[in-house]
């Protein structure tokens, strides 16, 4: 975008208008942020843009870890179907992500370790998948809590260090088109 370095405003087709900020990352890179937001603090964007992380990259998580564009069938029932138990799968996801973590920094307090840790989400997801229906399903409250404890136990020990402000170059790649075949490994 040809906008200059800090708060531009551009006017787009149609006569809207639009906020360009851009600002070098540590890394050196130039970031050009785009927003209608025009009364926050030009300095409060960058933090502002920080905080989506984590919504990106559940978004991440549905379309391809979940792979949300693929489903079991053809009709508009089974599509339906699919997107919800993807959007279940999700939450629980974020609901046994924090019991496991929990467990996780349980079992490691009072040790020096170089980076804490948290449970691996892609393996967090397959112990889900694999595992939490049958738990659910089985017919029996007290056995059901026995094999929900044993999956955060398990989650638990399948862990990733945190790195507070590790960052990566970013590799611009073009999305393929959505994927019509039906879905292979959910």
């Amino acid at each position: 975008m040809e906008a200059p370095i800090g708060d531009s405003i551009i006017e787009l087709n149609g006569g809207l208008t639009a906020r360009v900020f851009k600002f070098a990352l540590p890394s050196g890179e130039i970031e050009t942020l785009l927003t209608n937001l025009f009364e926050i603090p030009s300095q409060a964007l960058p933090n502002l843009y920080a905080l989506r992380w984590g919504i990106e990259t559940a978004y991440f998580r549905f379309k391809r870890v979940l792979c949300v564009e693929k489903f079991s069938g053809k009709t508009p029932n089974s599509i339906r179907q699919d997107f919800w138990a993807s959007m279940v799968l999700l939450n629980s996801v974020a609901v046994f992500q924090r019991e496991a973590d929990d467990a996780v920094h349980k079992r490691q307090k009072g040790k020096n370790l170089k980076n804490q840790n948290r449970a691996r989400t892609s393996d967090l997801i397959i112990i889900l998948r694999d595992q939490f229906v049958f738990a659910v399903l089985c017919g029996n409250s007290i056995f059901a809590d026995l094999e929900i404890e044993r999956i955060i136990k398990t989650m638990a020990w399948a862990v990733s260090p945190v790195r507070p402000g590790r960052s990566f170059p970013r590799v611009h790649r073009p999305f393929l088109a959505a994927n019509f075949n039906l879905k292979s490994h959910l």
